[in-house]
């Protein structure tokens, strides 16, 4: 049985000190973290010799690295690989801090083990900013272009609240969850583009290759043509000579339009961002992310206008970020949530109703959730729908495109063959 001193927050968030006898330094922090006691730094108490500290860097102590037997001996596994994503990262923290390790051996652990070298350097600065005496959250924020804003909230609300652990951990099944998202969209999508980019490419190589050999064979002939010969001959005349200048007024338009819809101010971007708003599938997105950003920060213990800020911040759609503006400077200044969502009258009766339920039971975290629940199930209905008919309608257009070549070809060599008979 060893003597370890320790330093860490308490529920309460205030910093306590202490002296704690275990058999491990592991045990011990597995046994102040039962208390209520979030360790920050811990080292063996030994006379005569300068302490052992577990999150010092070089130069600072003789502190030894934390080996895998430490991990094998609270029966630690991990099921998930480390990589560059945020939430895989914090989940692994999370899993680590659960168990009783120091939030800066936690770091440097799953530093480490990460593929990705940027995000492995990022987890050791922080590390090293930790053991300086600098709050999580605050390294956290230090590298805003690696964790989104809304994060540095979070974890600063669960330092004061002693649960850091858990905030991680739903962090981690946040993003879990984005992905997932974002995963059946992009699956939904890849066969109907690939079947649009090769109709592309085939039309492509008939009008570039096919098409002109075509004509000379035609010109030898001196034979009248029907009309849809002529069209598909004359745009691939068209084609051969202007086709670089079509690319270059092709991404010229691309950048001015960048140009103005990048003027958050202007009322282009505005307009448009109306009326994607006014599309039932794209304002189903907009208010499902919505309220399952809100939602996650309230079951967070984050005030509601904080939420609200990075809620509205994550909102691509400028339109529906103005009125969400709009709709947070109402609840700063007093009024219910649910009222000025309706004062507005661009949101869905569902949403207004489900937040003025919550305003009532106490409950808003869990009935937002539920709301967008129900928009991202009718997003997935809607984007079935979609790749059920785009699917058809893209073979029979490229089909069709194709087809309406082959026999403009085809019909006056087999009249010619005809005469020449």
């Amino acid at each position: 049985m060893a003597t370890y001193k320790y330093e860490g927050i308490d529920k309460k968030g205030k910093t306590v000190r202490g002296t704690v006898d275990s058999a491990s330094e592991a045990l011990a922090a597995r046994e102040l973290l039962g208390k209520g006691v979030f360790v920050d730094t811990i080292h063996e108490v030994k006379a005569g010799k300068r302490s052992r500290t577990a999150n010092k860097g070089k130069g600072r102590g003789e502190g030894k690295k934390f080996s895998w037997k430490d991990l094998r001996e609270m029966e630690i596994t991990f099921g998930a690989k480390s990589t560059k994503h945020v939430g895989e990262i914090f989940f692994q923290l999370s899993l680590l801090l659960r168990s009783g390790l120091p939030l800066v051996n936690s770091m440097k652990i799953v530093s480490s083990n990460t593929k990705s070298k940027y995000y492995a350097d990022i987890l050791m600065d922080m590390a090293e900013q930790v053991s300086e005496g600098i709050r999580f959250s605050e390294a956290v924020k230090s590298h805003g272009d690696a964790f989104p804003t809304m994060y540095t909230s979070l974890i600063q609300s669960s330092e004061k609240m002693g649960n850091i652990d858990v905030v991680l951990h739903d962090i981690s099944i946040y993003e879990e969850q984005k992905r997932e998202n974002l995963d059946k969209v992009t699956s939904a999508m890849v066969y109907p583009v690939v079947v649009l980019m090769v109709g592309i490419g085939v039309l492509w190589g008939m009008i570039a290759f096919v098409v002109p050999n075509m004509t000379s064979v035609f010109e030898n002939f001196n034979a009248e043509l029907p009309t849809y010969t002529k069209l598909m001959l004359g745009f691939s005349s068209f084609m051969q000579k202007y086709s670089l200048v079509m690319i270059i007024l092709i991404v010229a338009g691309f950048f001015v339009f960048r140009h103005y819809y990048g003027n958050v101010d202007g009322s282009f971007r505005q307009k448009l961002n109306k009326r994607m708003y006014d599309i039932k599938f794209l304002r189903n997105v907009y208010i499902s992310r919505y309220t399952y950003i809100l939602s996650f920060q309230l079951k967070e213990g984050i005030p509601l206008t904080d939420a609200m800020v990075h809620a509205n911040a994550n909102q691509s759609n400028i339109y529906f970020r103005n009125e969400l503006e709009v709709v947070r400077d109402l609840v700063v200044s007093g009024t219910k949530f649910s009222e000025a969502l309706r004062s507005r009258n661009i949101f869905p009766e569902l949403l207004v109703a489900a937040s003025a339920t919550g305003e009532q039971s106490g409950n808003m975290s869990g009935l937002l959730e539920r709301v967008s629940t129900y928009y991202g199930k009718q997003v997935q209905k809607l984007l079935g729908i979609f790749v059920s008919m785009a699917e058809p309608l893209f073979l029979v257009f490229v089909g069709g495109i194709i087809g309406f070549m082959v026999i403009s070809i085809m019909l006056p060599l087999l009249n010619i063959n005809s005469v020449i008979e």
